[in-house]
């Protein structure tokens, strides 16, 4: 079966946001996602809203807050239950102090678990700052890691995936002139996926949202990466789409179980 994964940074997607929810529910529905992972989901009246949108018949969904920002998860109940004692939690057990404590989440689909680690990096900070590279390397080197030996616990067949708003360049993670970046893991999606904040609004140049997995996965597991062109379901009005749904667009990942 092929499971699509998203990630979408729904940007201060408060109690009081006043958003097109009905467009949101459509961009989730439309991307084909199976299972969604939501930055900046600093009110859980929000997601409940959205995920009625998206037919709680159908959708479930799990929320942390976070210091006004928050994550959350988005799944479709037919293909995904949670799995383990504590599927779904705020994962704050580290040596670096992360701005944003991932959301770690545990899914069963079939014979497998799949477990997301739901990530921001601080983004008050200029590009390639000395404090990036910090949580980046403590979310590769400590917590991907501890999720690996935590899902192992549920079944043999476990898939890791650290998704979200990295809030780093992709050309500076990859870069072989940047050794400290230097991982285990393998980054993956270098589209723009960020709205210019000032007209004309357009894509930003830069791609900060990304998937990152273990080497060792197999093109054939990962059959397809990359951003999901929203603005196109309001008719291409980036304006529009920057106000009432966000100033980024879903990224998706398709894995082959």
């Amino acid at each position: 079966m092929s499971l699509c994964i998203s990630s979408f940074n729904l940007r201060r997607f408060g109690d009081n946001a006043e958003r097109d929810f009905p467009l949101i529910a459509k961009i989730i529905k439309s991307s084909g996602s199976d299972l969604v992972a939501i930055q900046e989901a600093s009110g859980e009246s929000a997601v409940v809203r959205l995920c009625q949108e998206l037919g709680t018949d159908t959708w479930q969904f799990s929320h942390a807050p976070d210091k006004g920002f928050g994550f959350a998860f988005l799944w479709k109940q037919s293909l995904l239950t949670p799995a383990g004692k504590t599927p779904v939690s705020v994962w704050s057990n580290t040596t670096v102090a992360l701005t944003h404590p991932p959301l770690v989440g545990f899914f069963r689909v079939n014979n497998s678990v799949v477990a997301l680690i739901n990530i921001q990096i601080i983004g008050s900070r200029p590009p390639y700052h000395p404090d990036k590279k910090r949580e980046f390397r403590c979310l590769c080197d400590e917590v991907f890691p501890g999720v690996e030996y935590a899902a192992r616990d549920l079944t043999i067949a476990s898939y890791v995936l650290m998704l979200g708003d990295y809030n780093l360049r992709f050309t500076d993670i990859v870069s072989k002139a940047n050794p400290e970046l230097n991982i285990s893991l393998k980054t993956v999606q270098d589209q723009p996926t960020t709205i210019k904040n000032q007209p004309p609004y357009a894509y930003s140049v830069e791609s900060l949202d990304h998937f990152s997995y273990r080497e060792t996965w197999t093109q054939s597991l990962v059959t397809s990466v990359g951003r999901f062109d929203a603005p196109q379901l309001c008719n291409g009005d980036f304006g529009y789409y920057r106000k009432q749904v966000s100033d980024h667009v879903p990224i998706l990942l398709s894995l082959a179980l």
